[in-house]
C-alpha cells in the first residue's frame, strides 16, 4: 500500500468528547482451541451494543479504545481487529473487536494472528541495520553488485540508473520506483509468471528479475516514492550478506531471542495458514481473482491471489499484536528496555534525508517520521533528542489493514484489521483519526516502566541484549 503524506500529527490537539459504549455479557464461542466462553484463556468475552465480541483486559484509562474502535468496525462493516498499547516499554493493553471468523462465530482473540502486511519492512529495515552493525554491510553500497546473480529476463533492457541504488536509498523509499505511478508488482504475478515462462506464483528471484527490466520513475536518491519491491530487494540482501535464509536470520538473532512465537512467513490459501489466523475479508462487492495456484480457478483475493509465499521482506509475515509490539520494544529507543540497536544507528533511523531537508514528515531507515523539535524534560526516561518524534509505518492487502506507531513520550500502539475497505483513503483517515484520539482521550501512568503483558502475566516485552557494537557504519 502506498502511504498517505499525513498532515496532522499522530496525536491530535483537539480532543473529542468520550461517551461510554454500553456492553454487556454475552456468551460467545471461544477462539480457536480454546473453551466455550473464554477467549484462549484470556478471559470472559463481553459484547458491544452492536453485538461485536470484545476480549482480552482493558486497564482503567484506556475505556476510550472501545468508543472508538467499535463504531470503526461498524461504519467500515471490518469483522475484527486487535489493538494493542504500550507505554514506556510495557504492554498495557491487548483487546479484540469483533469476529476471527464470523461465520462460523469465532471471536478475535487477544493471540489471534494477522497478515502485518506492510509492517513487515520495519522488521527488514531492522535486520539490515543489525547486519550494518556487524560490519557485513554499509548503507552507502548499492545494491545490485550484492546481487550478481540476478540479471533482468531475456530480452529485458535494464534502465541504467539500477547500478546507482544503494541500500540506504531502499531503506528510504527513494530507490527510483514509484507504485503510484506504475504498478505493485504483487498485483500482477500471474503477468509475471507468464512473462518469465515459470509456473505461478513466481519465486521471488523471478519477481526481480522481472523488475530488472522495468524503467525508473525518478532518479534515486532525490525524492521518495513508495515502494513495496524495495522492501522485496532487501530482503535478498538479508539472505546474501547474512549466509542465511531471511526468516532463519530474524528467528535466530532476533525472535528467537525474545521468545516470540508468532512471527513466520505467511500463506495465501486457508488450509496452510497458521492455526491461530483470523480469516481474511475483502471489501463487499470486490471482484474474486485468478488463483496463482490453481489458474483458471478463481477465489476471494485474500484466499488466492495475494502471493503471500513471495512477499518476503516486502509484506510477508504474520504476528500477533503482542509480539509486534515485543519487537517494537527493541527498536524504538526507549531506555527500560534494551534496544537490539544502538543508540547510533536509532539516531540515523530517524535523520532526515538529503533530499527532504524542508518535508514536515518523511521516510527514514523503515519508518515514515515527524521530528518534534524540542526535547520534552518530562519524559527523562524516553526518547533523547535525536530521537524525539513520531513514527509511524502503515499497510495493507486485499484482507488485511494494519497500523502502527511510537510517539514522543515514550508509547507505542498497533491495530491489526481482518479486511481492508474499498475507499482506502477515506478508511485510513478514520482509523488513523480514531486510533489518535484514543490515545489522546486515555490516561497512562506516569511511569510504568517495563512491565508483563497483561493478558500473559510474568512475560515481559523485548528483554534482547544489545549486540551492536555501537559504531554505526555508513
Amino acid at each position: 500500500m502506498r502511504i498517505s503524506s499525513l498532515s496532522r500529527g499522530l496525536v491530535l490537539a483537539a480532543l473529542c468528547i468520550y461517551s461510554p459504549v454500553c456492553f454487556a455479557q454475552a456468551p460467545v464461542r471461544g477462539a480457536i482451541g480454546g473453551q466455550p466462553g473464554m477467549m484462549g484463556g484470556q478471559g470472559q468475552a463481553t459484547v458491544d451494543k452492536s453485538g461485536r465480541p470484545l476480549t482480552g483486559q482493558l486497564a482503567a484509562g484506556l475505556e476510550p479504545f472501545d468508543a472508538k474502535i467499535s463504531p470503526l468496525l461498524q461504519k467500515y462493516d471490518i469483522p475484527g481487529c486487535v489493538i494493542a498499547v504500550m507505554d514506556n516499554d510495557s504492554i498495557v493493553m491487548v483487546r479484540g473487536y469483533g469476529w476471527a471468523d464470523k461465520e462460523a462465530r469465532v471471536p478475535i482473540s487477544p493471540d489471534s494472528v494477522f497478515r502485518i502486511a506492510d509492517l513487515s519492512q520495519t522488521v527488514t529495515a531492522t535486520a539490515i541495520l543489525m547486519l550494518a552493525e556487524e560490519g557485513k554491510l554499509k548503507l552507502e553500497a548499492p545494491v545490485l553488485p550484492l546481487l550478481p546473480e540476478l540479471t533482468p529476463l531475456d530480452g529485458a533492457t535494464p534502465d541504467p540508473r539500477l547500478s546507482k541504488i544503494t541500500i540506504r536509498q531502499l531503506l528510504q523509499h527513494s530507490g527510483g520506483w514509484d507504485e503510484a505511478a506504475t504498478f505493485n508488482p504483487f498485483d500482477r504475478l500471474g503477468q509475471i509468471a507468464t512473462t518469465a515462462k515459470v509456473a505461478s506464483p513466481p519465486d521471488i528471484n523471478t519477481i526481480i528479475r522481472y523488475m530488472m527490466g522495468q524503467p525508473l520513475q525518478f532518479d534515486p536518491g532525490t525524492k521518495s516514492a513508495y515502494s513495496n519491491f524495495g522492501y522485496l530487494l532487501l530482503g535478498k540482501v538479508v539472505e546474501k550478506v547474512s549466509g542465511l535464509g531471511y526468516e532463519d536470520y530474524l528467528n535466530s538473532k532476533l525472535f528467537d531471542k525474545m521468545g516470540t512465537q508468532s512471527f513466520r512467513l505467511g500463506a495465501t490459501r486457508k488450509q496452510e495458514r497458521d492455526l491461530n489466523e483470523v480469516k481474511y475479508y475483502d471489501y463487499k462487492g470486490a471482484p474474486s481473482a485468478t488463483s496463482l495456484f490453481d489458474a483458471p480457478a478463481m477465489a476471494p483475493r485474500p484466499d488466492g491471489s495475494v502471493g503471500m509465499e513471495v512477499r518476503g521482506g516486502s509484506s510477508g509475515w504474520i504476528a500477533n499484536a503482542s509480539d509486534y509490539l515485543r519487537f517494537l520494544s527493541v527498536v524504538d529507543a526507549v531506555e527500560t528496555v534494551t534496544d537490539v540497536l544502538s543508540y547510533n544507528t536509532l539516531v540515523e533511523v530517524a535523520r532526515r534525508p538529503d533530499y527532504g531537508l524542508k518535508d514536515e514528515t518523511y521516510w527514514g531507515l523503515g519508518w515514515m517520521v515527524r521530528p518534534t523539535r524540542a526535547y520534552d524534560p518530562k519524559f527523562p526516561n524516553t526518547h533523547k533528542p535525536e530521537v524525539y518524534g513520531s513514527w509511524w509505518h502503515e499497510g495493507s492487502m486485499p484482507g488485511s489493514s494494519v497500523f502502527a506507531a511510537r510517539d514522543s513520550n515514550g508509547r507505542a500502539w498497533v491495530a491489526l484489521f481482518n479486511s481492508h475497505p474499498q475507499d482506502s483513503k477515506a478508511w485510513s483517515n478514520d482509523m488513523m483519526e480514531a486510533l489518535d484520539m484514543a490515545m489522546a482521550d486515555s490516561q497512562f501512568n506516569e511511569n510504568p516502566g517495563g512491565g508483563e503483558d497483561p493478558n500473559n502475566p510474568g512475560l515481559n516485552p523485548g528483554m534482547i541484549p544489545n549486540e551492536g557494537n555501537g559504531n554505526f557504519d555508513q
